[in-house]
């Protein structure tokens, strides 16, 4: 396989991994900011998922692994995802629900691409 299909096949992976990361800091700052007897089970919810979301980040890393490319490093998260932030109002939980719900919905999105990206290199599957 060519260097540039290979190169453009790993971009996916770690974009993917990049987008866990920063949902894996904001999910757990969140769960630490968030104040007031509303934002409990919030809070409760985002501590919980932090595992299951470092988890959806290890998985396209394995995957950069496989295909012989570089997972992305802290200097390379360009911290941009706005709508999980915590917000200024520590008792402002509709923002970060929002924000989540934002999160999942962008990781989806991208979900759909990855099989077709990887077709024709017989990786094994991941796990």
């Amino acid at each position: 396989m060519p260097e540039t299909s290979r190169q453009e096949i790993i971009k996916l992976p770690q974009t993917a991994c990049r987008m866990e990361l920063k949902t894996v800091t904001n999910y757990l700052a969140n769960s630490i900011f968030l104040d007031g007897v509303d934002a409990v089970e919030v809070k409760r919810a985002l501590a919980s998922d932090v595992p299951e979301e470092l988890h959806h980040a290890q998985l396209p890393g394995n995957r950069i692994q496989q295909l012989g490319g570089r997972i992305p490093g802290s200097l390379e998260l360009n911290f941009d995802q706005q709508s999980l932030l915590p917000p200024e109002d520590p008792l402002n939980i509709v923002s970060v629900i929002n924000g989540v719900v934002e999160a999942e919905q962008s990781t989806e999105e991208l979900l759909p691409l990855r099989p077709r990206s990887t077709s024709g290199l017989h990786l094994p599957p991941l796990v």
